[in-house]
């Protein structure tokens, strides 16, 4: 692993990394740890069926996949890419899920860096739009480039659906 240095469009600087992001199929010994992440967030489905359904994102060449920051030692963050064939009011869309930074590493880009890499994975495969929802992030998405779309409730909360046009990065 190499030390890398990434632009932070919201800060308007470079920022040196010591960290690498990849799929969770080269790595899939995190599977287990981020589904409790994950599980700590929305506890609503079991633990086994988040265990179970990181394990189609490890073995998928293309959607749905999560991929994760880590160097090597210590799981970082994580975020999910998902095509979903109907969720607030949009049919086979690519959704952005499960972002997560571990709470000692925040406010360190990982956070950016993750989205960045998930947007160009999106790009790669093809896609044009991702979509995402969230109940209190969306400054952070916004500062990001994203434009806030509609609210919708979900599973009984309010979410802001959010879109980032890939061609226009």
């Amino acid at each position: 692993m190499s030390n890398l240095t990434i632009f932070d469009k919201c800060r308007d600087k470079k920022i040196a990394v010591d960290y690498q992001i990849r799929p969770l199929g080269a790595c899939p010994e995190y599977a287990v740890q981020l589904a409790r992440w994950h599980h700590s967030q929305t506890p609503k489905e079991c633990l086994q069926e988040r265990i179970d359904l990181l394990e189609t994102h490890i073995q998928s060449l293309d959607f749905p996949t999560t991929l994760v920051a880590d160097n090597n030692k210590e799981l970082m963050g994580s975020v999910s890419l998902a095509e979903y064939q109907e969720l607030g009011g949009y049919r086979a869309s690519i959704w952005l899920t499960s972002m997560y930074v571990k709470s000692t590493r925040r406010e360190q880009g990982i956070g950016s860096a993750l989205l960045l890499a998930a947007e160009r994975y999106a790009q790669s495969h093809g896609c044009k739009t991702l979509l995402l929802y969230t109940h209190d992030k969306d400054v952070f998405y916004g500062n990001r480039g994203w434009q806030r779309v509609s609210s919708h409730v979900f599973s009984g909360t309010t979410k802001t659906i959010m879109t980032c046009l890939l061609d226009e990065r």
